[in-house]
């Protein structure tokens, strides 16, 4: 009976869970369907990038992709109800041998990119969720300089502590092409949750290393470690158009009576107390 009740209740939580959503999507789709014109447009977005591991073959260790991230303040200027010129400005970290060290990695890398391109809207302004198509350019003029050396470090490698020695060699791409595809998902009138996924192809830059191990099983190997050029990355962020709308009286209402309502729905479906027990 206690099984039965758990899963029962796992299947309210569920099913509770989509209708909050769709509450949600049904209390602001009014807004979005007396939308104005939007001129130009703010986000601020968090992402993070992957350089896949591309190291040679036939190595009896294998260390996995490096990780990095970044935070951009872009601008978007609407030349028509579909297409969008975007420019902005991200500071992004990247880490050298992520899954050997803490954090990104080993070592990091900074980088500064100016970034400019379009973006295409292809459904009306008065859908909820705005899917879109772009690209974009990244320039870091301060790439010239890379980061080399030597160093001896201990990493927590297989559940055992090792220490190794690494050669390595960093600098960051001065120019990347980025082609990306992501939405708008608008909460209200002129306020929107933004993600998309893009593919950074990159000239110049590399992040290179030669590691030795000093102890353990492996003492005495040397592993050569290198990237892929093209980056992934995915962004998610908060994005605000303008001329903004102020949310009325008759959509906040009914969205907080939705969000109590499913919250009133929870608690009754989470209770499992009864009267009388056998």
């Amino acid at each position: 009976d206690l099984l039965q009740n758990h899963m029962m209740t796992c299947r309210k939580r569920c099913s509770l869970t989509v209708l909050a959503c769709a509450f949600t999507l049904l209390a602001t789709a009014q807004s979005a369907e007396h939308k104005k014109p939007r001129q130009w447009s703010l986000q601020a977005t968090w992402s993070k990038t992957t350089l896949e591991d591309d190291s040679p073959a036939g190595q009896s260790i294998s260390v996995g992709d490096d990780e990095g991230e970044a935070y951009t303040l872009m601008g978007d200027y609407y030349l028509n109800k579909h297409i969008a010129l975007t420019a902005g400005l991200a500071y992004g970290r990247e880490g050298l041998l992520t899954n050997l060290g803490s954090g990104l990695g080993l070592k990091k890398s900074h980088r500064l990119d100016f970034i400019g391109g379009a973006k295409l809207y292809p459904l009306p302004n008065k859908w909820l969720v705005q899917p879109f198509i772009g690209g974009n350019v990244m320039v870091n003029p301060f790439s010239f300089w890379g980061q080399s050396g030597s160093k001896t470090y201990s990493v927590f490698h297989q559940n055992h502590w090792r220490k190794l020695n690494v050669d390595y060699a960093l600098r960051n791409p001065t120019l990347q092409f980025a082609p990306r595809v992501g939405f708008d998902l608008y909460l209200f009138t002129s306020v929107a949750l933004t993600m998309d996924w893009d593919l950074r192809w990159a000239l110049g830059g590399y992040h290179r290393a030669d590691l030795r191990f000093i102890d353990g099983p492996y003492m005495g190997q040397l592993l050569h470690y290198d990237t892929s050029t093209p980056r992934t990355a995915f962004s998610v962020g908060l994005k605000v158009d303008f001329p903004a709308k102020p949310v009325s009286e008759q959509t906040t209402n009914t969205l907080w009576g939705a969000i109590l309502t499913v919250l009133g729905l929870w608690f009754t479906a989470t209770d499992t107390s009864t009267p009388y027990s056998r």
